[in-house]
C-alpha cells in the first residue's frame, strides 16, 4: 500500500522528521512511504497513491481545482486522512473546511481543555476515554489528545471518539470517519497524537490507535470494488408542447396567490454548522482581559520551561480564569508581531555604521611643533566604523572645514578644550615677550 504525505501546504508534521516513529512502523508493516512536495496538487500526482495524508497544514490554502482533484481521488475508492490543531482553520489560517464540508465534517475554531483528566500537568492535553466500538478503536481504551480542536459532524458521519463531560467544550467530537463515493475520509482535530513528542504516539494507546487506523485503511483498499463499465442508454427526447404560465394555472385551477402561499408553507429552515456570532466586547473589558494575560505571562516567565511550552501554559492558565480562547490567541499574535518589529529595528541599527569625528594628523603635527591653530577653521577628519561582515575598501580621509560655532556642537569636548587652552597659551606667550622686551630695554639703558 502506497501512503502519500502532503508537504505542499506547509504542514507542521513531517513524516521523516517529527513523525519518524510512525514512518518506521508503517515501513515495517510493508507500506511504501512517499512525500508530495510539488505544488499545486494535481490529480496525476496523487492518483497512484492509496492514502493521502495532511499532517496539519499551516498558513496555506487549497485552490478550487486542488479540492476537486482530492474529491475525485476519494470518490474513486482511495482514503484521505486530515489532522489539524487547536484553532482549526481560523487558528492555522487554512481553508480545510472548504474540502471537509463535502464529507459532512467541520473543524471548529477552538481548543479542547480538561481540568480533571489530563497529562503532563497540562489541561490542554486531556485524556480521552469516550471511544466508540470500531475496527479502528479495537484495543484502544484511552488516548492523549494535546493541543487539538473539536469537530462538527452530520448524522451520516461515524464518530470514533469524544471528550468527557468535564472538558471545555464538554463532550466534543474529536475524531470522525466519513464515506464519500467508494472512498473514505478520516479526520482528527490534533496532529500531535501520532507525533514523536512525549504526548504523541508513544503515550497511552496512541500507537495502537495508529496501527489500527492504517490496518483498517489497508483492508478497505484491498476490498475496493473494481471499476465497472456503465451502460448508457440514450433515449430520444420527447417533444414538449410549450404552455404559458397563465394557461398552466388555468388548467390546474390554482391562482397565483395560492401558489405563493403554498411555497411559503413548504419552505424549511436552513440548518448551518457555523458558530453563532459572538457578542461585541467593550474596550474596558478587552483592556482588563489583556491585563490579566500580561500578569499570567509575567508569572510564566519565571518558570524554568522551554519557550515552546510557554504559550501552552499561558493558554491553560488564562482558560482557568475564564478568558476566551480567541482573546488569548489575539494577544499571543500581537506579542509575536511586536517581537518581529523589534528584530527588524535591531537589524537596521546594526547595518547603519556609526560616524565619529577625530582630530587629523595635521592638527597633531601643529600641536607637537607648538604652532598656533586658528580657532575659526579647524580641520576635522570624518571616519566611519565599518562592520566586520561588510568590509569596504580603504578610502583616503575626507577633510572638511568646520566653523567654530559648529565645532562647539559637533566636535568632541576634549578637542574644544585643547583649542581654548592653545588660545590662552598664545596670550601668555605674547605677554611674556612684551615683559622680556621691557627688561631688555631697561638693561640697555643701564
Amino acid at each position: 500500500m502506497k501512503i502519500l504525505f502532503d508537504e505542499t501546504q506547509k504542514e507542521r508534521g513531517r513524516i521523516f522528521s517529527n513523525f519518524s516513529i510512525l514512518e518506521a512502523d508503517l515501513t515495517e508493516a510493508g507500506h511504501k512511504i512517499a512525500v508530495l512536495d510539488t505544488f499545486p496538487i494535481k490529480y496525476s500526482s496523487i492518483n497512484s497513491a492509496d492514502i493521502l495524508v495532511f499532517l496539519c497544514p499551516d498558513g496555506s490554502k487549497l485552490y478550487g481545482h486542488e479540492v476537486k482533484n482530492i474529491l475525485r481521488f476519494v470518490e474513486e475508492g482511495n482514503i484521505l486522512m486530515i489532522f489539524s490543531n487547536a484553532g482549526g482553520d481560523k487558528g492555522l489560517n487554512t481553508n480545510m473546511n472548504s474540502l471537509l464540508k463535502h464529507f459532512g465534517i467541520e473543524l471548529i475554531p477552538n481548543q479542547i481543555f480538561d481540568f480533571q483528566s489530563f497529562d503532563f500537568q497540562l489541561e490542554s492535553c486531556p485524556v480521552v476515554t469516550k471511544i466508540y466500538p470500531h475496527p479502528i478503536t479495537q484495543g484502544v481504551k484511552e488516548i492523549t489528545y494535546c493541543s487539538g480542536c473539536s469537530l462538527h459532524i452530520n448524522n451520516e458521519v461515524t464518530e470514533l471518539a469524544r471528550t468527557r463531560n468535564t472538558s471545555d467544550p464538554p463532550s466534543a467530537t474529536i475524531m470522525a470517519l466519513s464515506q464519500y463515493g467508494d472512498g473514505w475520509v478520516f479526520v482528527c482535530g490534533s496532529y500531535t497524537v501520532f507525533s514523536n513528542k512525549k504526548s504523541g504516539i508513544t503515550n497511552r494507546d496512541n500507537r495502537q490507535f495508529a496501527r489500527n487506523l492504517f490496518q483498517w485503511a489497508e483492508k478497505q483498499i484491498t476490498e475496493k470494488p473494481s471499476k465497472k463499465e456503465i451502460e448508457i442508454k440514450i433515449e430520444p427526447k420527447k417533444e414538449e408542447v410549450s404552455v404559458s404560465k397563465k394557461d398552466k394555472q388555468k388548467e390546474e385551477g390554482i391562482s397565483k396567490q395560492e401558489v405563493e402561499v403554498e411555497k411559503k408553507k413548504r419552505k424549511e429552515p436552513v440548518s448551518t454548522t457555523l458558530l453563532s456570532k459572538p457578542e461585541k466586547i467593550s474596550d474596558l473589558d478587552i483592556a482588563s482581559v489583556l491585563l490579566q494575560i500580561k500578569e499570567i505571562e509575567a508569572e510564566v516567565e519565571t518558570f524554568n520551561v522551554d519557550q515552546t511550552y510557554k504559550e501552552i501554559i499561558i493558554t491553560d492558565l488564562a482558560r482557568k480564569r475564564g478568558i476566551d480562547y480567541a482573546m488569548i490567541q489575539r494577544y499571543l499574535q500581537m506579542k509575536k508581531e511586536e517581537a518581529e518589529k523589534d528584530k527588524k529595528k535591531e537589524r537596521v541599527t546594526q547595518e547603519q555604521p556609526k560616524e565619529e569625528y577625530i582630530v587629523t594628523d595635521k592638527i597633531q603635527k601643529q600641536l607637537s611643533e607648538s604652532q598656533y591653530i586658528e580657532p575659526e577653521s579647524v580641520i576635522l577628519e570624518q571616519t566611519k566604523k565599518v562592520s566586520p561582515k561588510k568590509a569596504s575598501p580603504v578610502q583616503e580621509p575626507v577633510e572638511k572645514h568646520v566653523e567654530f560655532s559648529e565645532v562647539e556642537t559637533s566636535v568632541d569636548n576634549v578637542a574644544h578644550e585643547i583649542l581654548v587652552e592653545l588660545k590662552e597659551i598664545r596670550k601668555g606667550i605674547e605677554q611674556l615677550n612684551s615683559t622680556i622686551l621691557k627688561l631688555f630695554e631697561k638693561e640697555k639703558k643701564k
